[in-house]
């Protein structure tokens, strides 16, 4: 009984890991955002704003003592990842305003919009929206995650020192939408299932080889004597040795033994 209330007790404790941080406290709205994983079948996104400016150092300039959490299940993943490449990556391309939202636990909103209506000019962002009114739909507080972007060097030429710059590279949009890609996959276990059957192969692999060994140097294996041979249990039970103390048992050599294993 005890075991049967431990093994229910592991079931039911949460399991968190922490994912990646993105941080940029000269976005329109300074911030700092980290994904994880909960449980099962969900990824969770925590976004902190900066402190107040009076009380940043060069150390210490998000203040995780307020944060504003989602969680987001596998469906609403692939509702996201929708949204961004159908919607969001042809906006950025175009330089149009848009925007595009999940409704998450009932009364809150998890959007992604290029940023044209709130900046001027396309800069993505994230936002969580918690507390929407029933009737109006305005929420009572919003955070924003402003996505970083990059700039690359094209045509660099080292003896001249010529070169063309390219910005607005959206290196971390297309990161959050990797990372929810690859979450729609992982989390659904279809990894783990591939994984556990080839593990489960090499496993059987590894027992029929390590039996025959145990009955070609004629020790005593665990598990009732039995051997697991291609999936079917073969019973040695009735097995008894005929060697005594007086008779010196006769063991394989290393080279049958190596045969087996090979």
């Amino acid at each position: 009984m005890a075991s049967t209330q431990n093994n229910s007790k592991d079931i039911n404790e949460n399991v968190n890991t922490r994912g990646i941080n993105f941080y940029n406290k000269d976005g329109f709205d300074p911030s700092a955002m980290s994904l994880g994983f909960w449980n099962e079948t969900f990824l969770t996104i925590n976004i902190n704003p900066t402190l107040e400016k009076s009380k940043q150092t060069q150390t210490r300039i998000y203040d995780y003592e307020r944060t504003v959490s989602t969680a987001l299940s596998v469906n609403l993943l692939q509702v996201l990842s929708h949204g961004i490449r159908t919607h969001i990556l042809p906006a950025i391309k175009s330089g149009e305003n848009k925007t595009f939202g999940i409704q998450v636990a009932g009364d809150s909103l998890v959007a992604i919009g290029t940023g044209v209506k709130q900046t001027g000019s396309v800069r993505p962002f994230i936002a969580i929206h918690k507390g929407l009114n029933p009737s109006t739909k305005i929420p009572e507080m919003s955070i924003h995650y402003e996505f970083n972007r990059a700039q690359i060097i094209n045509d660099y030429d080292a003896q001249t020192g010529e070169y063309t710059l390219e910005d607005n590279i959206h290196h971390e949009l297309m990161m959050f939408t990797a990372i929810i890609e690859h979450a729609i996959s992982a989390l659904s276990k279809a990894d783990v299932h591939a994984m556990r059957t080839v593990m489960k192969y090499y496993n059987n692999k590894l027992m029929n080889s390590v039996t025959a060994i145990g009955n070609k140097v004629g020790a005593d294996m665990p598990g009732n004597n039995r051997s697991f041979v291609g999936g079917t249990r073969i019973d040695f039970s009735n097995h008894s040795s005929s060697s005594s103390n007086d008779e010196p048992i006769e063991y394989g050599n290393l080279d049958s033994i190596n045969e087996m294993l090979g």
